[in-house]
């Protein structure tokens, strides 16, 4: 077998291959669908692969952990909002008691 010949499916270029992918990902039952291409060394044409690039998997990782910290942040706000919410109504029953007594007061005959 010649050693600059692929078993791969090739891919004449980019194009072809990525256009192949977007077809794989609308229409694929596999679990791992195939997600970039890549110009292949070996037979200098273009192949596809379910194996995400490391850069963008760095990247990935790095934007999840930023949205999972973000999360955290908006359920902190929450419980404070909720927090605020129920001091509030305390606070809102509170004057409301004690404006019912000084109309209790205002009300008495003055003796």
């Amino acid at each position: 077998m010649d050693k600059n010949k692929c078993t791969k499916v090739s891919f004449i270029d980019q194009s072809n291959a990525e256009h192949y992918i977007s077809k794989l990902q609308k229409t694929s039952k596999r679990k791992f669908a195939p997600v970039r291409s890549y110009l292949c060394e070996k037979c200098l044409n273009w192949h596809i692969t379910s194996i995400e690039d490391n850069r963008i998997s760095i990247v990935k990782k790095d934007l999840l952990k930023q949205i999972e910290g973000h999360k955290i942040q908006v359920q902190s706000k929450q419980n404070q909002i909720e927090k605020l919410k129920c001091k509030n109504l305390r606070m809102k029953n509170y004057i409301e008691e004690l404006l019912c007594i000084l109309k209790m007061r205002n009300d008495e005959p003055n003796a």
